[in-house]
């Protein structure tokens, strides 16, 4: 780890972000969601102690509790998915965020003692 103006930062760390777009009566993942965020963690090297953000934007229903249980289902799926990556995993109900999409931060740290990608 180096210090540079009082921050740290480390080399070889990897960040990575991935959106996604629920349809309106979409509560949960789809398949192809599935798949796409497996091919998207499959672009960091293997080396990687990945650590996650799901972040989720209020979904299209009108009532302000049906918005936040949607927002909520939407959050636990994406988990699910994740969860077998990582256990460390963040969720975040992001109100600013478009409606109905959902972000997902990725940052890998290189794992001690393995190989590092340049």
């Amino acid at each position: 780890m180096q210090a540079a103006a009082g921050l740290p930062t480390a080399e070889n760390v990897y960040k990575r972000r991935l959106s996604l777009t629920f349809q309106p009566d979409e509560l949960t993942a789809s398949e192809q969601n599935a798949q796409l965020i497996h091919f998207f963690l499959s672009s960091l090297p293997t080396s990687m102690r990945l650590s996650v953000v799901i972040s989720v934007a209020p979904s299209s229903a009108k009532e302000p509790f049906k918005t936040l249980k949607d927002s909520s289902t939407r959050l636990q799926s994406l988990k699910t998915i994740l969860h077998s990556y990582t256990p460390h995993i963040e969720l975040v109900y992001q109100p600013s965020m478009t409606i109905d999409t959902a972000g997902i931060h990725v940052t890998g740290i290189p794992v001690s003692g393995a190989p590092h990608v340049q």
